[in-house]
């Protein structure tokens, strides 16, 4: 969930959580899976505010032989990470839109 910069101080990314966890109150859910975060990152601190406990998760990895190892590109641990974000911030939003979708999933949360 986000939105834009200047409607950031009406919180509207809390409402809309509130609504969907009343909605799933009221139909009865038993739980509610807020999906992965990496511990101690905003989207971890973010999910823990509304009392999400975590979960670890086994992860393995396999490779076909001779194929490289996956690379994790900016991983949150790496120092590139800040100057990453800051380039990718100055990125005209034409090429973030085509790029941002391709690499996505080789970005640790």
């Amino acid at each position: 969930a986000s939105s834009l910069k200047e409607y950031t101080k009406f919180s509207p990314n809390m409402l809309l959580y509130w609504s969907l966890l009343e909605y799933a109150c009221n139909i009865g859910a038993g739980f509610f899976d807020f999906g992965r975060s990496t511990i101690n990152e905003g989207t971890y601190r973010f999910k823990q505010q509304w009392g999400a406990e975590p979960e670890l998760l086994n992860w393995k990895c396999t490779t076909a032989v001779g194929d490289p190892e996956p690379v994790q590109l900016a991983s949150s641990k790496l120092p590139s990470r800040k100057v990453l974000e800051q380039l990718w911030k100055k990125m005209p939003l034409r090429c973030a839109n085509y790029f941002g979708p391709k690499i996505r999933y080789k970005i640790s949360l």
